[in-house]
C-alpha cells in the first residue's frame, strides 16, 4: 500500500525581497512511512523539512531531509547507514547558510535504543560538510525522538532532549541539555532526572537576556506542566506550575510581543453536566507566568487537536496559527 505524505506549503505572508509571494499545495508519494519532525524557513526563503523514512512495522527507519522551492519543485535525500534505525528530530538555519541537522541513530537497527546523538552539517544541496557523533550518558538506554533547539545570543546552538532509562517495567525519559556551536562541537551539557518522565514542549530564548524558558513535564517532582528557567549555561534554576491554564502540554514557537510578553497554545477541557467540551486555546503569558489572555478556538461538537511542531508563524503584527 503506498504511504502518502501530504505537504501545505504557505509563503503568501512570508517577506524576502525579490521573491513572489503565493501559496500552493502538494502531495509526496512514497511506497514506505514518512514522518516529519520539524520544519524551518532557510536564508533562500526555501522550507526545509526533516524526518524519517521507512517501515513502520518492521521499526527500521532512515533520516530524511527534503527542501521544498517558492515554486513548488523539491530537492530530497534520504541518509541510509547500513544496520542502523536513525531520523532527524530537528533542523536550524545556520548564520552562512548552512543547515545544522540534529537526530539520533542505533548502531544495531534497534529504533528503541539510540544511543547516538547525530549531528549532521549539510550545505543547501544536502552536501554533508561535517558530521559529529555523542553517545548517550552512561546508564541510559537511548536518545528520545523529541528535540527542541535554538540560537543563543552568541550565536551558539542550545538543544534540549531526553536521555531514555529503564524505570520498573517502563523506559522514561530525562532531561538532556546541550550547546554546541555552529561547527558543531559540543560546548557543555546538563543532565536533569526527573520524575515521572520528561516531556518537551517549548524552547524559548527571552528576548533582553540570555535566559532562557523551558516549557514540558518532569522538571517539578509532581510531573505537572511547568515553565522552567533557566541561565545561558543550561542550569535550570526554578519552575512555575501551569496547571492553573488546565491545559495540556503547552507548546509555543518563542514568538514574543515584547521583553515581557509572550504567546502559547495547548489543548483545554471543560467538564459540565457529566460531558466534556475539548477545544484549543492561544495564551498571552507574562515571563513570570502570569495568564493576560486566552482565546478559545472551539467549533461546538468537534474535537480540535493543536499542531505542535512550527505550528505558529509570525507575520507583521499578527500571529497565524
Amino acid at each position: 500500500m503506498s504511504r502518502c505524505l501530504f505537504f501545505i506549503v504557505l509563503l503568501m505572508l512570508i517577506q524576502y525581497p525579490g521573491l513572489p509571494q503565493n501559496a500552493f499545495e502538494f502531495t509526496y508519494s512514497t511506497q514506505e512511512d514518512d514522518m516529519v519532525g520539524e520544519s524551518a524557513l532557510d536564508n533562500d526563503g526555501n522550507i526545509v523539512l526533516v524526518g524519517r523514512i521507512g517501515n513502520v512495522i518492521e521499526q527500521t527507519f532512515d533520516a530524511f531531509i527534503m527542501k521544498v522551492f517558492p515554486d513548488g519543485s523539491y530537492l530530497e535525500k534520504r541518509f541510509v547507514r547500513q544496520d542502523t534505525s536513525s531520523y532527524f528530530s530537528i533542523i536550524n538555519i545556520l548564520e552562512n547558510g548552512n543547515y545544522f541537522v540534529t537526530g539520533s541513530f542505533s548502531s544495531d537497527g534497534d529504533k528503541e535504543s539510540r544511543e547516538n546523538f547525530w549531528i549532521v552539517i549539510m550545505n543547501p544541496d544536502f552536501d554533508i560538510i561535517d558530521e559529529k557523533y555523542y553517545t548517550v550518558p552512561a546508564g541510559y538506554l537511548g536518545f528520545g525522538s523529541t528535540v527542541k533547539s535554538l540560537k543563543d545570543n552568541d550565536g551558539n546552538i542550545a538543544l534540549v532532549s531526553t536521555a531514555i532509562r529503564q524505570y520498573t517495567h517502563y523506559q522514561v525519559g530525562d532531561f538532556l541539555l546541550y550547546k554546541f556551536t555552529q561547527q558543531g562541537d559540543s560546548l557543555l551539557s546538563r543532565l536533569y532526572p526527573t520524575f515521572p518522565d520528561a516531556r518537551i514542549h517549548g524552547f524559548f530564548q527571552m528576548p533582553g537576556t540570555d535566559s532562557l524558558l523551558l516549557f514540558g513535564r518532569g522538571y517539578l517532582q509532581s510531573g505537572l506542566e511547568s515553565m522552567n528557567y533557566m541561565d545561558k549555561y543550561l542550569n535550570i534554576s526554578s519552575g512555575i506550575n501551569l496547571s492553573f491554564l488546565e491545559s495540556s502540554n503547552i507548546h509555543g514557537n518563542n514568538i514574543w510581543m515584547n521583553e515581557t510578553e509572550f504567546y502559547t497554545l495547548g489543548n483545554r477541557t471543560i467538564s459540565s453536566n457529566y460531558s466534556n467540551e475539548y477545544f484549543i486555546s492561544l495564551f498571552r503569558m507574562r515571563k513570570n507566568g502570569q495568564l493576560m489572555a486566552e482565546l478559545q478556538l472551539d467549533r461546538p461538537d468537534t474535537i480540535e487537536y493543536r499542531a505542535i511542531n512550527q505550528a505558529m508563524v509570525l507575520a507583521d503584527d499578527s500571529v497565524i496559527y
